[in-house]
């Protein structure tokens, strides 16, 4: 094992999974239609503070996703058990999710949106960014880091891993973790860029932060 931490370089003392095997639904969450789903995961050194001690965060990102409407089926299936059971465990956990709730009403329909707590959410993305670097590369991704999430926007639109107007890099391979229809990843590195697409559906990119970005982690 690597003697430093993927993500601040401090001494590893452990192997953290990147994204965190909280997105990856156990068998008993889905049942045997969807098979073995995390096999082949993938782990990179970490110290205590960067694994461990932000299982919350990677429980309260992988809720943010799932519950996107740009998913394929499979990321409604793990809510609706996963964390079904979570809240009803867990009344802190459930407390927190119905005080992020709004009201609105979408195509004549009451319904509610999610207020997102963009540090944590922003947090856990960096973490898996800095974490697929490692595993490809060997080294620590330094510099600040811009997340862009199309579909927590105001009227983005689709995207694919070949969409021209994000300028993909002509040769970017297209891999995934435990299976493709959780996690897929297409990643340069040099200048850094990453697209992430979790659930068939959830599109994440990120790049380097610039000055004039204020989101940045």
């Amino acid at each position: 094992m690597s003697k430093s931490c993927y993500f601040c370089g401090e001494p590893a003392t452990s192997r953290d999974h990147v994204p965190p095997r909280v997105f990856f639904p156990e068998v008993k969450d889905l049942g045997q239609h969807y098979g073995d789903l995390r096999k082949q995961l993938v782990t990179v050194p970490s110290c205590a503070l960067h694994n461990g001690e932000q299982s919350r965060d990677d429980e309260y990102t992988a809720l943010i996703v799932m519950v996107s409407i740009t998913n394929e089926d499979i990321g409604a299936d793990h809510f609706l058990s996963k964390f079904r059971r979570t809240m009803e465990r867990s009344p802190r956990f459930r407390s927190m999710l119905e005080a992020s709730l709004t009201p609105t009403v979408s195509d004549g329909h009451q319904t509610a949106s999610l207020r997102i707590d963009q540090g944590r959410y922003g947090g856990v993305m960096a973490r898996i960014s800095r974490g697929l670097h490692f595993h490809e590369v060997g080294t620590r991704l330094n510099g600040r880091l811009h997340i862009d999430t199309p579909c927590l926007g105001t009227g983005s639109p689709e995207v694919g891993f070949r969409d021209a107007s994000r300028s993909h890099p002509a040769d970017l391979q297209v891999k995934w973790v435990g299976d493709p229809r959780i996690f897929e990843y297409a990643l340069a590195v040099e200048p850094f860029y990453l697209h992430m697409k979790f659930y068939g559906g959830f599109d994440v990119f990120v790049t380097p932060a610039t000055t004039a970005e204020r989101d940045d982690l």
